[in-house]
């Protein structure tokens, strides 16, 4: 469970980055995350994230 802070946090990631929903923004922070800790994920993705647009 999330608490209000942490949801904050994600909640004004979303708005400064344009990202359309909640669970969108919290994809792409664990994608940077794990890129930044030299996963695999600096050569792909661990998420592949939907072109198609979804009503929040």
């Amino acid at each position: 469970m999330l608490n209000d802070r942490l949801i904050k946090h994600i909640d004004d990631y979303r708005h400064e980055n344009g990202r359309p929903s909640r669970s969108e923004a919290i994809r792409r922070l664990l994608d940077e995350a794990l890129k930044k800790y030299g996963k695999k994920a600096k050569k792909q993705p661990f998420i592949e994230v939907s072109t198609e647009s979804n009503p929040s």
